[in-house]
């Protein structure tokens, strides 16, 4: 019961934004009665904080699948970052960035976002240092690596949604690997 409430929580986010998401909303997507939500979470902010680290999870697992998917060659890092937007371009990130707007001015929200915020950038920083030390001794690279990886595909979804077009994306992806393979990563 809970994870469907967690799960209609986070499709709801994505589908119809922050603001729309309601309890009675979750619950009709959940097929819980409105009584039964309520014994669960009783109010809106006691399931969005607890999705956060549902979505949170969800997105490490997907993301540390999609990180195994990388083969061991020279196209390593190239995978890894075209892996890595394609994460991004996912409605669990787009939940998160709902997530991350909405932080901004609730601050019980924003402590959980920041706090497992944190947690997900210090599993992204070992899953990247994975891809990096197989590209050879650039891993010590790894922390600022995964702050400059996290921070350029968030810009680029949130301008994804402003200019839906795969041409700045493609032009955006494209250039961040020339970075990444001038800095040795």
């Amino acid at each position: 019961m809970r994870e469907r409430l967690l799960s209609a929580t986070v499709d709801s986010l994505c589908e119809l934004g922050y603001a729309r998401t309601t309890t009675v909303e979750i619950a009709k997507r959940a097929g819980v009665s409105r009584g039964a939500q309520l014994h669960h979470f009783p109010t809106k902010q006691a399931l969005v904080l607890e999705a956060v680290q549902y979505l949170t999870d969800i997105r490490h697992l997907e993301f540390r699948a999609l990180m195994k998917e990388i083969p061991n060659d020279e196209n390593r890092t190239s995978t890894g970052l075209d892996l890595a937007w394609r994460d991004y371009q996912s409605s669990l990130a787009y939940a998160w960035l709902e997530l991350l707007v909405a932080a901004r001015t609730d601050p019980a929200l924003r402590d959980e976002v920041q706090r497992l915020g944190t947690i997900y950038m210090v599993n992204f920083e070992i899953d990247l240092r994975n891809v990096i030390s197989a590209n050879g001794d650039a891993a010590e690279l790894a922390p600022a690596a995964a702050a400059l990886v996290s921070a350029v595909l968030i810009g680029m979804a949130c301008l994804r949604i402003a200019t839906p077009t795969d041409e700045r994306s493609n032009l955006t992806l494209t250039a961040f690997k020339m970075a990444a393979k001038a800095l040795g990563i």
